[in-house]
């Protein structure tokens, strides 16, 4: 399964940029982390922003 993450995040990486990256472990694995990495802070930003609003929406009731 991390063949194919990988090659869907060179895929993003060239269609997005248009950074042409080589099949290379270490080139895998940078491009992989990075898009991981980004996937996460998406997430965490958006379950973050969902938090807030039910806080802000709570607080005002009392």
């Amino acid at each position: 399964m991390m063949g194919s993450l990988s090659v869907s995040a060179k895929f993003f990486l060239w269609k997005d940029h248009h950074i042409k990256t080589y099949n290379e472990r270490e080139v895998n694995d940078v491009v992989l982390f990075g898009f991981l990495a980004a996937e996460f802070f998406s997430y965490l930003t958006n379950a973050m922003n969902k938090g807030s609003t039910q806080e802000s929406v709570g607080s005002g009731q009392g």
